[in-house]
Parts: C-alpha cells; structure tokens; sequence
C-alpha cells in the first residue's frame, strides 16, 4: 500500500506507523483513517491512468460507392434519349434511333451512316433486382473494366459473339444500363467490341450525370 499513498496522507501513515504501540495497538482518529483511504484511492487512480491509454479510435467504415446514383427510370421505356446530339455525333451516329424490344426491356438501336462502323443498343434494366441481382444469373467476364465512370460494369460472356459486347452498368441499386456494341467483322475494331461498349456506355453516363440536379 505504501506506492500508492501520497502527500500529507502519506506522511500521516508513515508517522502512525513509526510510533510505538502503548498498551496495544493505537487506533488512529476518523479524520487519519478518512485521509489515508482518500491517499489510497488517489494513488490506485494515478496508477490505473497511467497503465491505460486512451481507447483506440475504430477506423471509419469504406464508403460503399463513391458515386452518386443516377435516376433513369424517365427512360425505361424511351431509351432513345439516354445519349445526347453531341455523344451520338461523337460516335458518328447521324440517324434517328429505333426503338425495340428485348427480353422485355425497351432498348433503343442506333446505326450509323457508315456501314462498316459500330452500331448500337442502349436501354435500362429496373427488373433484375440492379446489377448485384444480374450478375446472380448472368455469366460475367473480365474482359473489360469492373467499373466504368466509378460505376460496377459487367460484361455479358453469353454475348461475345464475334464483334459484338453487351456490358451492363450498376447506376443505381435498382438499375443497370446496359450498352451493346456490334462492330462489323472482320474490322481492326471487331477485335475489341467491348471497349467500345464501354465508351458509348461512358458517354451516356457523362451525360446524364450532368443532367442530374
């Protein structure tokens, strides 16, 4: 105990200690014995604060996307307005697009002028439960990014025909744009579908980003 006592309350016990017992043992007076249990629980807490440091702060949790989500639902059923006139120019789109309709999803198709460029499909996908749901009962590659815009994409395996990719992007938790490439082959271009997929995909998502509030 003698660590723990300090100051005057130490010096009180020490000079209780070091006086000879007349007739017994000496009973020291309430105020003593309050200063000693006063000197003791000081010192205990010196000690405790001392062996402990402060509690480690628990590091923050990762984000669990660093983009906000983009609402398409306005173009679930007219696809044909998910690019802008100035991303169907950049990929030489010239001609109105066609509406039609795949697996039940409305999808909007874009040929070019040219006949040996890349023709296109773009639509949105509010029914499978948003890319997390697809990707349980579709059969991915990693052919080609796993993100596109910070955006989850997937790449179609059933559709990698030759010179045709189909990617799917996660814009949200309940919806997934999906962009089909088809590149005429043979062609330097039919090699790569899927690069190309994703830069049309790309530029619908750049797009409606901006639009966004």
């Amino acid at each position: 105990m003698g660590p723990l006592i300090r100051g005057r309350a130490g010096r009180l016990a020490r000079r209780a200690m070091a006086r000879p017992a007349t007739g017994g043992a000496r009973r020291l007076s309430p105020r003593v014995v309050a200063r000693l249990a006063a000197g003791v629980v000081v010192g205990a807490a010196g000690l405790v604060a001392g062996c402990s440091g402060p509690a480690p702060v628990p590091p923050p949790s990762p984000s669990t996307s660093t983009v906000d989500p983009i609402d398409l639902a306005a173009f679930e059923n007219a696809p044909c307005g998910l690019p802008g006139d100035a991303e169907l120019t950049r990929f030489s789109l010239t001609k109105p697009g066609l509406l039609t309709t795949v697996a039940g999803i409305s999808l909007c198709d874009w040929v070019s002028a040219n006949p040996r460029a890349a023709r296109y499909q773009a639509g949105v996908d509010r029914r499978s439960g948003g890319l997390p749901g697809l990707r349980r009962r579709t059969a991915f590659t990693r052919s080609g990014p796993d993100v596109i815009h910070g955006y989850p994409a997937g790449h179609a395996a059933a559709d990698r025909t030759a010179g045709r990719c189909t990617v799917d992007v996660g814009v949200a938790p309940d919806t997934v744009l999906r962009v089909t490439a088809d590149i005429p082959a043979p062609g330097p271009l039919s090699d790569d579908p899927c690069a190309d997929a994703d830069q049309f995909a790309g530029a619908i998502i750049g797009f409606q980003g901006h639009r966004a509030p």
